[in-house]
């Protein structure tokens, strides 16, 4: 699926991801809903519903609004929603501002604060600024990867981060977090990680195969995001020092 000219520059971003088969256009728009700026309440309204039937289902989800500017390829805002009081909050909190974004997208992820169910997601970095790649890997649990960003050792979410010297080589464990408030060990975190690693393995020749035409770029590094839910991994983005050129 090729992007149209009025699409914004984050939208081609996920349609590279496409292009490459590390993603599927069907997953692509079943989960990231485009709303225009005009249609804010359609799109609360719509964030509402979901939420009113994860109640009914008793699931547990949260949804992040992504607020798009058309020339903007990174690190574009997010508006976190947990709770219908974070949705409630969300108009008051845009309209002020509104007139500085062309659209607002929205994700829902499913997660499970007992573990039960395993919501990871995490950001592969591909280092080449040393004679050999260096694959990093951090992952957070129930949250949004953009939280990566935030961590420190007050973050109330776990958080691991493993480095190995490219593909076949075994992770070195670098620094597991585990705050006091979760019901979770280190072999337990590690097995999450591990589970992590088989799913990559599994689709390492898309990996490599993007990874070679990011490297025609000559980037120094460049990395991938990627969701794991129940099973199933999602390649959810990617980040290089100058997006705009890849995308030319």
């Amino acid at each position: 699926m090729k992007p149209s000219p009025t699409d914004p520059l984050k939208w081609k971003k996920h349609l590279k991801l496409v292009e490459y088969g590390l993603r599927t256009y069907e997953d692509l728009v079943g989960r990231l809903h485009r709303f225009s700026t005009c249609d804010v309440e359609a799109l609360c309204n719509a964030i509402r519903d979901e939420m009113k039937s994860d109640s009914q289902k008793r699931e547990e989800a949260y949804y992040i609004i992504i607020l798009v500017k058309k020339e903007q390829y990174y690190k574009l805002p997010n508006y976190r929603v947990y709770s219908v009081e974070d949705l409630n909050d969300f108009l008051p909190y845009i309209n002020p501002k509104i007139h500085l974004y062309d659209e607002f997208w929205y994700c829902r992820t499913p997660y499970s604060e007992n573990n039960k169910n395993m919501s990871v997601a995490g950001r592969m970095s591909f280092d080449y600024t040393n004679s050999f790649i260096i694959h990093t890997i951090e992952q957070i649990w129930n949250k949004s990867p953009r939280m990566i960003e935030e961590y420190n050792e007050d973050s109330k979410f776990i958080y691991l981060r493993a480095s190995r010297p490219t593909w076949g080589y075994s992770y070195n464990y670098e620094h597991i977090h585990i705050p006091l408030m979760f019901n979770a060990t280190t072999a337990t975190i590690k097995k999450h990680f591990s589970e992590t690693i088989v799913m990559i393995e599994r689709i390492r020749e898309k990996i490599e195969v993007f990874e070679e035409y990011m490297a025609s770029f000559s980037f120094n590094i460049f990395s991938i995001e990627y969701q794991l839910i129940n099973g199933k991994l999602n390649i959810i983005d990617w980040d290089s020092p100058n997006d705009r050129i890849v995308l030319e």
